[in-house]
């Protein structure tokens, strides 16, 4: 029978802070979707109030958030390189719409926020790739 071989400190420690970041900004993010939709509150003010259209941020939002806390409950134990494959496709999914359509951080006054969160995103992807291939050659 063959022992899992769990992530290396440096891996885990990628893989923490990548959920950490995708259940924090995943939460303000859902919160403030929200907060617009309902009220007409938030960062995102009247822009998307009572706007159906607003279930595409609040489910990638909702699924950062679900995505953030499956890698910090399975993925720093899990062996191999999967969830920094996953995570490097993930936040280039993410990061890519943030890129593609940019003009929603312009139109809701969240330019620089928006280009912050976006540099993350592939700051991840970066990080992601880096680890799934230094552990592929040990």
């Amino acid at each position: 029978m063959t022992r899992p071989v769990h992530s290396s400190p440096g891996r885990a420690l990628i893989l923490r802070l990548d959920a950490l970041f995708l259940v924090l900004s995943g939460c303000f993010g859902l919160a403030a979707d929200l907060a617009s939709y309902l009220a007409g509150a938030g960062p995102f003010g009247a822009v998307f109030r009572g706007d159906a259209s607003v279930i595409g941020v609040v489910e990638a939002h909702g699924l950062a958030v679900l995505t953030g806390i499956a890698v910090w409950a399975v993925g720093t134990k899990a062996s191999g390189r999967y969830w920094h494959w996953h995570l490097a496709a993930t936040h280039a999914l993410l990061g890519g719409a943030n890129v593609a359509f940019f003009e929603v951080f312009v139109e809701v006054g969240a330019r620089t926020g928006g280009i912050a969160v976006t540099a993350v995103h592939f700051l991840f992807v970066v990080a992601q790739l880096v680890a799934a291939l230094r552990s592929a050659s040990r």
